[in-house]
């Protein structure tokens, strides 16, 4: 078997994609491939075999149910960077986000490496964290404006090397992977 960094999504060609996704997909793979790509317009085809049910759906929930209670303002993001790294390897693993966060990328470089995207990436999420923390917002200068999250808009601020607030970017995506999930 192949290592994973020679054999991952970032190798594979187009048939090799597609297998796998009819394999994963079945008859919804243009369905998923479609709204993923509009969910997440910077992604490759290949992208959609590694979308997050597991963890996005239980947070769009409690997000709901917090911002319902009307108290503090409910702020959303979604962490979407992948690391060059390995060819690719890494991905957008669950907590990838916290040398970012709490600029400690240089801890660790193995995996994220040096470049450019990822001290610029670094450099925005740690000044939104610390203005947080300072003012109770997120916002920055540097940042798109960050609305506070509601059922109604689903503002969730995309942190890639491209930063973008969306609504309900992926709210399409999730219907068709997981159709009648309750949110409320």
């Amino acid at each position: 078997m192949a290592h994973s960094q020679y054999d991952n999504k970032n190798t594979w060609n187009e048939a090799e994609v597609d297998a796998r996704l009819k394999k994963t997909y079945g008859n919804k793979a243009d369905a998923v491939v479609a709204a993923f790509l509009q969910a997440y317009p910077d992604k490759k085809k290949a992208d959609a075999l590694y979308v997050d049910t597991m963890i996005r759906q239980p947070i769009l929930k409690i997000m709901r149910h917090k911002a319902a209670q009307n108290g503090a303002p409910v702020y959303a993001y979604l962490y979407s960077w992948e690391s060059p790294m390995m060819n690719g390897v890494y991905m957008s693993y669950h907590t990838a986000e916290i040398p970012f966060v709490f600029h400690t990328i240089d801890k660790m470089e193995n995996r994220i490496g040096n470049s450019r995207e990822a001290q610029t990436l670094a450099d925005r999420m740690s000044d939104a964290w610390i203005h947080f923390a300072r003012y109770g917002t997120p916002g920055t200068a540097d940042l798109p404006q960050w609305a506070a999250y509601t059922k109604q808009n689903g503002a969730t601020m995309i942190f890639d090397n491209t930063i973008r607030m969306a609504n309900h970017h992926d709210e399409t995506l999730l219907d068709i992977l997981a159709p009648g999930y309750a949110y409320d």
